[in-house]
């Protein structure tokens, strides 16, 4: 299933407090911890990731337009 088509809900469940690896729509991957996934009832026009890259100077936030693929690690 594609993260793109994933409800708030699932997305929440699967990723929420789990090691990730993110392939971003640029083809970048980051390696994170998902700390958080907020969405439109907190303000924003997506979900968003909150997470903590393992690299520092990788972004600490990713809309899901910026997210390809989500692979649990």
């Amino acid at each position: 299933m594609s993260v793109q088509t994933m409800s708030y809900h699932k997305l929440f469940d699967t990723y929420r407090e789990k090691r990730v690896l993110f392939t971003l729509t640029n083809g970048r991957q980051i390696r994170a911890t998902v700390q958080e996934i907020e969405n439109e009832l907190d303000g924003w026009d997506e979900p968003l990731f909150m997470i903590k890259p393992d690299n520092p100077s990788d972004p600490i936030d990713l809309g899901l337009h910026e997210i390809r693929t989500i692979k649990l690690i």
